[in-house]
């Protein structure tokens, strides 16, 4: 085989990139180029955007305006050209959440019962 001083193509790895699994280019880094900036919320105030919210509650934007188009989303309050939810309306849309979820498991828990019951053979 010739060599790439002769034949005018590039070497396939140099020793400098041949380290490291790859030879496409210098050794990656380990860290990341760049640093997300954490998202940090204040849960002690008295108002919070929906940004917040979604924050301190881990959901989405997306899944609180889904919330909010289905019914279940927490109250609401314009201050401005800015939408807040207080922290007492905040409080509310939990207290609701947790009792709709007793709810619902409490009628999987019948339906379960009425299911067995059905299959289970006559005495």
């Amino acid at each position: 085989m010739a060599r790439a001083e002769v034949t005018g193509k590039k070497p396939r790895a140099t020793a400098n990139r041949a380290t490291g699994g790859h030879n496409r280019g210098p050794p990656l880094d380990d860290a990341p180029k760049y640093k997300r900036k954490p998202k940090i919320a204040d849960p002690n105030a008295l108002a919070m955007s929906i940004y917040a919210f979604c924050v301190l509650h881990n959901i989405s934007e997306d899944q609180f305006y889904k919330m909010q188009r289905e019914g279940w989303g927490p109250d609401t309050m314009a201050v401005g050209s800015r939408t807040l939810i207080s922290h007492e309306a905040a409080a509310r849309w939990r207290v609701q959440r947790e009792a709709e979820a007793k709810k619902d498991a409490a009628k999987k828990a019948a339906e379960k019962a009425a299911e067995a019951a059905a299959t289970a053979p006559a005495a």
